[in-house]
């Protein structure tokens, strides 16, 4: 899975109203941050494209290269941040959406480990970019490896 950019986290962190208070939104071209409907819905959209990516991956892993490829520290690292992205992401759209009701505990719960989660995946990608670590291995080098 590539390397996620910056610019699809952004609608995320303007649900939170930093982008006005900061005087972000104020800068030419940056207007659609300070507005709560147009970030989540580019949000939504994010979503949906991470969830299919995710899918699409783990599905071609369990297919195609589980013979073939082992995944690396940090790619189980990296996985399990996105799956708790993801898991958090659904029950706050089961508490917007629906008439299930959570506590005000749950929610503020679901929110601040949904931005962790994001905080944290976002710096383990750069960091793993700076280092040139990657998701998986192919069995190949693990053999290699061990022959050295």
């Amino acid at each position: 899975m590539p390397e996620p950019p910056m610019m699809p986290d952004m609608p995320g962190f303007g649900q939170m109203p930093i982008f006005k208070r900061y005087y972000i939104a104020d800068i030419h071209g940056f207007a659609w941050l300070a507005d709560f409907h147009t970030t989540l819905y580019i949000h939504y959209l994010g979503a949906i494209i991470l969830t299919g990516l995710a899918t699409y991956t783990i599905a071609d892993y369990i297919i195609g290269k589980q013979n073939f490829a082992k995944m690396t520290l940090t790619g189980y690292l990296r996985t399990s941040l996105i799956a708790g992205i993801i898991i958090t992401g659904l029950l706050l759209i089961i508490k917007n959406t629906t008439d299930i009701w959570f506590s005000p505990t749950t929610i503020v719960t679901f929110n601040l480990a949904h931005l962790s989660l994001a905080i944290i995946f976002l710096m383990i990608s750069m960091g793993s970019l700076l280092i040139k670590t990657k998701w998986l291995r192919t069995v190949f080098q693990e053999n290699e490896r061990r022959m050295q």
